[in-house]
């Protein structure tokens, strides 16, 4: 496997959401912007920090800007995290998208897409790693 070189520096961040993950398909603000200039997602990672007792899933994807309508990640199936996986689950990692030129402090959102029952139990650990 082809391994990527990272240049330039690295940025961190974490969060935990509950609010993006209720019934029904949203595009919710997370308490993390983009973190400066010419930024590039490199990627998002979610853990399943608590679970429901729903047997659905869902797809996630990161997004900026108002109302999070711009997409920095590709989509996930909405089969990527199980609502009813064990606590502290990793579900997976995804890719970011393209450099984000004049994004420097742009809110940052998830969409989600589910798919089953899925309520607002659960709470997702997100993970960026950003290029600056």
């Amino acid at each position: 496997m082809a391994r990527k070189a990272i240049s330039g520096t690295c940025v961190t961040q974490t969060t935990t959401t509950l609010a993006a993950i209720g019934a029904a398909d949203a595009t919710t603000a997370i308490d993390l912007v983009v973190p400066g200039p010419n930024a590039t997602l490199r990627q998002a990672g979610f853990t399943i920090k608590t679970n429901s007792a729903d047997t659905g899933t869902f797809g996630v994807q990161i997004m900026r800007g108002v109302a999070g309508a711009t997409a920095i990640s590709p989509a996930t199936a909405t089969t990527f995290i199980d609502a009813d996986a064990a606590n502290n689950t990793f579900a997976g990692a995804i890719d970011g998208g393209p450099t984000d030129g004049g994004a420097e402090g742009e809110r940052l959102w998830i969409k989600t897409v589910k798919a089953g029952t899925v309520a607002t139990g659960d709470v997702l650990i997100v993970n960026l790693v950003w290029i600056l």
